[in-house]
């Protein structure tokens, strides 16, 4: 495919092994006006929540 794009954040389990990584992978041209700061902080926090419903814990 042509003009696509793609980030990951990894998501882990209740024992810290990492469970996948949400990875949306739009047509580049789509995401004009918007920074990589947008992009990673919402796949970040993407990847945080489906970490904690798995019962991972930074603690």
């Amino acid at each position: 495919m042509q003009n696509n794009t793609g980030i990951a954040g990894p998501s882990f389990d209740a024992t810290g092994r990492c469970a996948g990584a949400p990875t949306p992978s739009p047509p580049a041209d789509s995401l004009v006006g918007m920074s990589i700061d947008e992009i990673g902080g919402a796949i970040r926090d993407a990847a945080r929540g489906m970490s904690a419903r798995l019962g991972y814990t930074t603690e």
